[in-house]
């Protein structure tokens, strides 16, 4: 498990359970840390609008920072995938949702048969 893992989970934690955890202090150094992290993490991709995969259905992580965070859901051992928020339709507002991109924008999906996290 890597510190971006544990960072995750302690976030998620305390944003179920502290009710005024989001937006704290705290809430926005864990996730400027948390994207710091991801982003040194060798297998993050933060590719332009050309190099992303347009056939592939991604699940979303999370969003922040203007930023998709996505799992490719063609791999085994998936690559994660920084799409830009401005390339989602606008009913994708957070993380667990799987998208495919239309020819205009990438849009909820079915998610895929056999996918597993």
């Amino acid at each position: 498990m890597s510190l971006y893992d544990i960072l995750n989970s302690v976030d998620l934690t305390l944003e179920r359970n502290v009710k005024s955890y989001d937006n704290s202090f705290i809430d926005k150094f864990i996730d400027e840390l948390k994207y710091y992290l991801l982003m040194k993490q060798p297998n993050s991709k933060n590719l332009s609008f050309d190099e992303l995969p347009k056939d592939t259905i991604f699940y979303v992580d999370y969003i922040e920072e203007g930023y998709a965070s996505c799992l490719d859901t063609n791999q085994k051992f998936s690559e994660k995938y920084e799409i830009p928020q401005s390339l989602l339709d606008t009913s994708i507002k957070c993380g667990g949702t799987y998208i495919q991109f239309d020819g205009n924008q990438y849009i909820p999906v079915e998610k895929p048969n056999g996918y597993t996290l």
